[in-house]
C-alpha cells in the first residue's frame, strides 16, 4: 500500500454517496402516516435527494478512478 494522500475529489464523491445512503435510510426511519383527514404526511423529498447524491457520488468516483488509472 502506498503512502499517497487520498485525492480531495475522491473524498467529496465518497461523502456524497454516504449522504445519499443516509438520506434514504432517514426516509425509511421517519416513515409516513395518514392523518385523520386523509392527508399523507411523509418526507418524500428525501428519496430524490438521496438517489441524486448517491448517483453523483458513485458516478463521480467511477469516473475519477478510471481517469486515474488511464493516466498512470
Amino acid at each position: 500500500m502506498s503512502n499517497q494522500p487520498i485525492p480531495t475529489k475522491s473524498l467529496l464523491f465518497a461523502a456524497l454517496a454516504l449522504i445519499g445512503i443516509a438520506l434514504l435510510i432517514a426516509f425509511n426511519l421517519i416513515g409516513g402516516e395518514v392523518g385523520e383527514d386523509g392527508l399523507l404526511s411523509e418526507p418524500f423529498f428525501l428519496v430524490p435527494l438521496g438517489y441524486l447524491c448517491l448517483i453523483i457520488g458513485v458516478a463521480g468516483a467511477a469516473i475519477s478512478w478510471f481517469k486515474g488509472r488511464r493516466t498512470k
